[in-house]
């Protein structure tokens, strides 16, 4: 995730909330980002994903998911909208 290292506000890394470690997080905005890999996309991994999203979102927490599945140019604009989702807030 090369591309976190240009925000202003540089979130940290591997993040603990409850018993969850987030990827990515700005803990002051309560926003999450997770990058996925091939285990997210199977079935076992999506219902643990959507159970640990739900929670956390029952927490107050914004989640946000990207993976490579589509290739670098997709996975940079999704990072870039979440960029500037942390810069409207902050």
């Amino acid at each position: 995730m090369r591309e976190l290292t240009h925000f202003q506000h540089r979130p940290d890394q591997q993040f603990r909330v409850g018993r969850f470690r987030l990827d990515f997080a700005w803990p002051g905005l309560k926003i999450a980002l997770e990058a996925d890999g091939w285990w997210h996309r199977s079935p076992e991994g999506a219902v643990k994903d959507r159970q640990r999203d739900s929670w956390l979102r029952s927490q107050g927490w914004l989640v946000f998911r990207v993976d490579d599945e589509h290739g670098e140019g997709v996975l940079a604009a999704q990072v870039a909208r979440v960029a500037r989702i942390v810069r409207s807030s902050s």
